[in-house]
């Protein structure tokens, strides 16, 4: 089944440190803000993954046309092990269009979390 997250944020183990632009509704993002727990869609090398966004405990919300450093959580971090580095750039989608920009700025977890699902298949 894969890798299951902890419920407490401060307990978790990301995979990934990036830095995420939500474009501004009046360039054609989203029209809300998003909070921790947002699953976009995780597109890079013309390929779409799951993966699930999360905040710094103090950033309750972000709208559009912010930057935010966030991190992420993949469904699959099997999948992406050696192909996600510093400076990487990655978009966000939701239905069909691109809501955000981003750019990863470490590798944290992915080889822990890779080895967990690996683990629980």
């Amino acid at each position: 089944m894969g890798f299951q997250p902890s419920r407490n944020l401060a307990a978790m183990k990301y995979d990934i440190k990036t830095e995420v632009n939500l474009i501004a509704t009046e360039l054609g993002g989203r029209k809300y803000p998003v909070s921790s727990r947002w699953s976009p869609i995780f597109c890079y090398d013309e390929q779409n993954w799951i993966a699930t966004f999360f905040t710094d405990e103090d950033v309750e919300w972000v709208h559009p046309g912010e930057t935010v450093v966030a991190y992420f959580l993949f469904l699959s971090p099997h999948r992406h092990l050696g192909k996600l580095y510093p400076g990487k750039e990655f978009t966000l989608c939701e239905s069909g269009r691109v809501i955000a920009n981003g750019k990863v700025l470490a590798i944290l977890n992915m080889e822990e979390s890779a080895k967990r699902f690996s683990e629980s298949d």
